[in-house]
């Protein structure tokens, strides 16, 4: 996902000092947390519904912490992170810029472990995920990773929030 513009408002200092506390509670930059309160506006008034998608499967917005093992080769630690969006196919992450993270040459060894709750779920989900892409930033770093094992329970719950009106 590449950002290609760049736009700059004024606002209220207090404005800026909510935004800046959210994003902090969020675990996201101030500019992932305008652009996320940007689309779900333009969703509602479906002025997004035009753009061309050709994804197998519609991703459906979210915004919940996760569990990431695996993000570097050396830490056993779980690290941690925001699901943004997550379809049928794969899901988008968001962790801190600070993480270390590259898709490594052996993709096979680049496997990814998220755990994760979605609203109305009652149980943590767990994934197993293959990085296909990320783009980083000082801030943070977006990956999007399709599911390469998930147990049926998990599954389930994510076919039903994703079909979900």
């Amino acid at each position: 996902m590449k950002k290609e513009t760049v736009i700059c408002f004024r606002t209220r200092p207090d404005i800026r000092h909510l935004l800046e506390k959210s994003a902090r509670k969020e675990g996201r930059s101030v500019s992932s947390l305008i652009e996320n309160v940007l689309c779900r506006y333009l969703e509602k008034g479906h002025e997004l519904k035009n753009i061309d998608d050709k994804r197998r499967y519609p991703r459906k917005k979210v915004s919940v912490p996760s569990l990431i093992n695996g993000l570097d080769e050396n830490s056993s630690v779980p690290r941690t992170g925001i699901v943004r969006d997550i379809s049928l196919d794969g899901l988008q992450l968001s962790i801190p810029g600070e993480y270390e993270f590259e898709i490594r040459e052996n993709k096979a060894c680049s496997k990814i472990c998220i755990v994760f709750t979605l609203p109305d779920v009652q149980h943590p989900l767990t994934t197993e995920c293959q990085p296909k892409h990320f783009n980083q930033s000082s801030d943070e770093t977006i990956i999007g990773a399709s599911f390469c094992d998930v147990d049926f329970a998990s599954y389930r719950a994510i076919q039903k929030y994703v079909q979900a009106n």
